[in-house]
């Protein structure tokens, strides 16, 4: 499989379908789970507003070559949020 753009997410190509129709799912759905989380949730959400706001553009990038992790995200948030 070719590497998916973040044009693939918000277009919604073949070849973002591909990725979840690959057989892979069957064979290790923890790896699927965090490929749909990264790509569908995260990229998915914050490549919707990526052409208005350039300041998300890097995160975007990061978000895409997996530099930061959407599950990463949450969980610092939540850290911070929960200070004692």
């Amino acid at each position: 499989m070719t590497e998916l753009t973040v044009d693939d997410i918000h277009s919604l190509t073949p070849k973002f379908w591909d990725m979840n129709r690959d057989g892979i799912v069957t064979r290790d759905a923890g790896t699927y789970i965090l490929l749909a989380t990264q790509y569908n949730l995260a990229a998915g959400t914050i490549a919707q507003f990526s052409h208005e706001r350039t300041d998300l553009q890097e995160l975007l990038q990061k978000i895409m070559d997996f530099e930061v992790s959407y599950v990463h995200v949450v969980v610092i948030r939540n850290l911070e949020e929960n200070r004692v």
